[in-house]
């Protein structure tokens, strides 16, 4: 039987909980890793020096311009107050004058952020990962680019034909023959100092790891995971082929499995469940309502307080996982 394409991200999804690893085979969406989110109005660039001095320079003009508005729509507002002119005047100025300094604030907190990251950049000293690393180590993002990594952000997804498996990392650092895989794991996954990375993570390292060997050649001795919200992380050496392979095999037949209709089979530790996005449970739209009048499978239960709930992992296999949020609100009771 002919392999099924499977990506990265996939296999690492499997690894957490065979079902999750299904459900992203059949999810629509083929990037691996999220990327910079450039489209929110809101976004700050975080790990390119020269984006942060140009979003930084953008940022200045601008809040000299709100702060000139400022001025001038409180200078307004005060002349009208003193003058005693008619309170509904005096009222129409004070919302203008209210909206500049709002963005005179919050232009001045961008200004203050990129400025804060423009300055661990050059501050940073220049150290990376010994190339025999045998344990985690911690890093810096800046610290690795002044050793003299270059960032790369791969426009395409790297493909092994042999394996079927396609993907690409977030980023790759090179420098001269080492080619290092980065991932990025939400910001849930570090606190205080203490870190949480598992296998799934390291299996999707050393499989862009093998990746990167395929297509490109180089060395990869390890793979770099950042945790959201800062430019600190850690390095992880890479697994061994072999265990990717045995992962990698395991996926197949589970894929194979459910081209024969036989049903992925519970976690063995539901645990895993409890705080899965694909578990957690959401009250039933009149859209959900329709969408299952079309012949979409919905599958759902109601709770205690009358609501029904569904979830993506119980629409596909028909069950309720026990996530917190289920439990929670009694949708689901532990035994």
């Amino acid at each position: 039987m002919a392999l099924t394409w499977v990506r990265v991200r996939t296999l690492g999804e499997f690894v957490f909980c065979p079902r999750a690893g299904i459900l992203s085979q059949a999810s629509a969406d083929d990037d691996d890793e999220p990327a910079d989110e450039r489209m929110n109005l809101d976004y700050l660039p975080e790990y390119n020096l020269a984006l942060i001095e140009e979003e930084l320079a953008v940022q200045l003009r601008r809040l000299a311009w709100w702060a000139v508005w400022s001025l001038c729509a409180l200078f307004f507002f005060g002349a009208s107050w003193w003058n005693d002119l008619p309170p509904i005047l005096t009222w129409a100025l004070a919302g203008p004058a209210v909206l500049c300094v709002w963005k005179t604030c919050q232009t001045l907190a961008a200004v203050i952020i990129l400025s804060d990251r423009r300055r661990e950049a050059l501050s940073a000293k220049a150290i990376e990962p010994p190339s025999d690393l045998k344990d985690d180590h911690r890093v810096d993002w800046w610290e690795l680019l002044k050793a003299g990594f270059e960032s790369v952000a791969y426009l395409e997804p790297l493909r092994d034909e042999e394996w079927a498996l396609a993907g690409k990392p977030w980023r790759v650092l090179k420098k001269g023959s080492l080619r290092i895989p980065v991932i990025r794991l939400p910001a849930d996954n570090y606190h205080a100092g203490r870190y949480w990375v598992y296998e799934q993570h390291r299996i999707r390292l050393a499989a862009y790891a093998h990746l990167i060997s395929e297509c490109e050649g180089g060395q990869t001795p390890y793979g770099v995971i950042l945790f959201g919200g800062s430019t600190g992380g850690v390095a992880v050496p890479i697994l061994s082929v072999d265990v990717v392979v045995n992962k990698l095999d395991d996926l197949q037949r589970a894929l194979d499995l459910e081209r024969m209709h036989i049903p992925t089979p519970i976690p063995t530790d539901t645990k895993v469940c409890s705080g899965c996005p694909l578990g957690a449970p959401r009250v039933l739209t009149a859209s959900d309502r329709n969408d299952a009048a079309l012949g979409r499978k919905i599958h759902a239960i109601t709770g205690p307080d009358g609501k029904a709930y569904r979830c993506d992992c119980g629409d596909r296999f028909k069950w309720i996982p026990p996530h917190r949020d289920a439990v929670r609100r009694g949708v689901i009771q532990l035994v």
